[in-house]
């Protein structure tokens, strides 16, 4: 089948998928309500294809980067910073880079955005680090947890 890049002609505002904000002077946030509403949207009105389902890919990555750019925001003000920097996997993204330019520029902070070659998911170098242990004999049972203090 045609594969259908999303572009600007997807109508982020065509579903109004809520902001996982959780209090607007707190910095945490939660997108187990953001995941709910996707699924009861499913469950509405049935899976979407074509243009439906770039309205809805466009509506929540909208949700998503609205939510995260504010709390960037919120938490640049809380500690006092004045310069950000926007990296990983989820830096790659064109619609959270904007939003982030965008709102970095309406509070007078300067923001960093590596270039998207640079912005890359970690799951590689846990790979990388996995393949390494493994080369090196070490082994676990199933009872094995992630632990974000171990050594790598």
């Amino acid at each position: 089948g045609n594969f259908h890049h999303m572009s600007w002609y997807d109508d982020h505002k065509a579903i109004a998928f809520p902001r996982a904000l959780k209090g607007h002077d707190e910095l945490d946030w939660s997108f187990s309500g953001l995941k709910t509403a996707v699924l009861n949207h499913v469950r509405a009105n049935g899976v979407p294809s074509g243009q439906n389902l770039a309205d809805l890919c466009a509506s929540f990555q909208e949700a998503v980067a609205d939510a995260l750019t504010r709390k960037l925001m919120l938490g640049a003000k809380k500690v006092g910073a004045t310069q950000l920097v926007v990296c990983g996997g989820v830096a790659a993204n064109s619609r959270l880079r904007t939003l982030a330019q965008e709102r970095a520029a309406e509070a007078g902070l300067r923001l960093f955005l590596p270039p998207r070659r640079l912005c890359t998911d970690h799951g590689a170098m846990i790979a990388v680090a996995g393949a390494e242990a493994f080369r090196r004999g070490l082994r676990a049972d199933f009872s094995l947890n992630a632990d974000p203090s171990w050594r790598l």
